[in-house]
């Protein structure tokens, strides 16, 4: 086993899983919250190198959010298509 530098694990707890949205850039009105995961593969086979994963998060936005009029989310300029 070899390790270069020092890796700490993440903790997907330590961070929220949200969305802050709205109809208007700039004025979000709504937030959706997710879960959050992180997952590893480790390989078998003697010289490949395990892998783990950033924190990946889900959030589910529901109904008919981007179809007629334009929805902008956080951290984002344009309106979502």
């Amino acid at each position: 086993d070899a390790q270069v530098g020092s890796v700490t694990p993440l903790d997907p707890s330590t961070v929220a899983s949200e969305v802050h949205y709205g109809r208007r850039s700039g004025k979000y009105t709504h937030v959706k919250r997710g879960t959050s995961t992180v997952y590893s593969q480790q390989y078998p086979f003697k010289g490949l190198l395990n892998y783990t994963s950033g924190i990946i998060h889900h959030v589910k936005l529901e109904g008919k959010l981007c179809e007629d009029i334009p929805l902008f989310l956080l951290n984002r300029k344009e309106p979502c298509r």
